[in-house]
């Protein structure tokens, strides 16, 4: 698999306004469940830095919890871990709900032999 896909899940050249590749490996990501017959993979919310970009973050952990947005805030100044970085909060909310979709795709199946029929079905094959 492309490298690329890992941090993206899609082709990144068809993500609006990705400057920057994230860092989190999107298909081992945990899975927390919110108590209402849902569960949460990335759960994402977006920040705003000095350079006018717009940083995407989970607020899940890569331990399992669900973080408040200051804790997931905090982290990713300590960790440098995010989703991607966007050239406008618009551009990184279009991803994010892409991003949610792609992983509910994913994830209500997880299964390793699955993973290849789900590349398959996403790139058209």
């Amino acid at each position: 698999m492309d490298s690329d896909y890992r941090y993206t899940m899609v082709d990144p050249r068809t993500i609006e306004g990705l400057l920057s590749l994230g860092n989190i490996d999107l298909y081992s990501r945990p899975r927390v469940d919110n108590g209402d017959g849902t569960y949460s993979t990335v759960r994402s919310i977006g920040i705003g830095d000095e350079y006018g970009r717009e940083i995407l973050i989970p607020t899940v952990s890569d331990d399992g919890r669900i973080m408040s947005n200051d804790d997931a805030i905090r982290n990713y100044y300590e960790t440098g871990r995010h989703l991607g970085i966007f050239n406008s909060p618009e551009a990184a909310d279009a991803y994010a709900a892409r991003l949610h979709d792609l992983q509910e795709q994913y994830y209500s199946n997880p299964k390793e032999e699955d993973a290849l029929g789900f590349f398959k079905d996403l790139l058209g094959l």
